[in-house]
């Protein structure tokens, strides 16, 4: 009986740990290698901007949610997918890799317009184009810049089908990440076809929240993005969102065709003041006489 019950355990943790089984096939066609299990599912994009608490690991233990980061326990996009295997039983993974750096370096923390324009000026051929079988697109990004990069992206992609940005408050070697349920609601969100017609969206923290409404408040929580006055778009149970409304775009939501924006985009400062702050910045600029 002893025998047993050990061969039994031995083998249920062997299948535990197997990687799952998938497949990549390249498409010339589209430049995409898609990753699989089921070459009938629905196809989606991954844009991986490379960088992000999504992707990072920490030297420092499990309990580190804060001083994380460098080469130690990171993740790839592929390693997420991994992570998050279950998203290959309802989609078919293409990863476009977005390498653009701000003037700071490279990180969601230094990223420029150049980020966004990139996303969607790519989402809108590989998603818009007349007969494109691409049904939606996710974004893995870091969450210091998340919410710019998904507003930029609502503004310029100008399509019906669903684009969902996506991150982590808690590196992938926390206790508790929050990283791969949030990638897999996302994917979840990408596929379904309650989720056309909105805009840009941010799938974190069990709920879904519009991109042009959506803000960061807090730099630690996993509760951090919402919309303090609009409220979110759904939430995710079991995976599933469940959606609080018919599909609708934020009212006074603009577009701007991406491909007619010159680069670099010209630069506005933004100067704060308050009662009896110093003129020294307004003068030097030449802004008060």
């Amino acid at each position: 009986m002893l025998k047993s019950l050990t061969a039994l355990y031995l083998l249920v943790a062997a299948s535990v740990a197997l990687p799952t089984r998938h497949s990549k096939r390249d498409d010339h066609n589209a430049g995409l290698t898609w990753i699989s299990k089921d070459s009938s599912l629905p196809k989606i994009v991954l844009y991986n901007t490379g960088d992000g608490t999504i992707l990072a690991g920490s030297p420092n233990g499990r309990l580190d949610t804060t001083n994380y980061g460098g080469p130690i326990g990171g993740l790839t996009p592929e390693t997420l997918i991994e992570s998050a295997h279950e998203v290959l039983d309802i989609a078919q993974i293409a990863v476009v890799n977005i390498t653009t750096e701000g003037s700071g370096g490279a990180g969601s923390v230094n990223a420029d317009p150049d980020r966004f324009l990139s996303i969607s000026m790519d989402a809108h051929k590989r998603l818009c184009s007349e007969g494109s079988d691409i049904v939606g697109a996710v974004m893995a990004h870091g969450t210091n810049t998340l919410a710019d990069t998904a507003f930029g992206v609502d503004l310029t992609l100008n399509c019906s089908k669903p684009f969902v940005a996506t991150g982590a408050m808690r590196p992938n070697s926390a206790l508790s990440a929050d990283g791969p349920f949030n990638f897999y609601d996302a994917v979840r969100t990408a596929i379904h076809p309650e989720a056309r017609d909105r805009g840009a969206m941010i799938a974190l923290n069990d709920h879904l929240v519009s991109a042009f409404y959506a803000t960061k408040t807090n730099g630690n929580t996993v509760s951090t993005f919402v919309a303090p006055d609009q409220g979110y778009i759904a939430q995710f149970m079991s995976g599933q969102p469940y959606f609080f409304y018919s599909p609708a775009l934020p009212k006074a939501r603009n577009h701007f065709d991406p491909f007619k924006l010159a680069l670099p985009l010209p630069k506005v400062d933004v100067l704060y003041g308050y009662r009896k702050s110093s003129s020294v910045f307004t003068h030097g600029l030449g802004l008060i006489s």
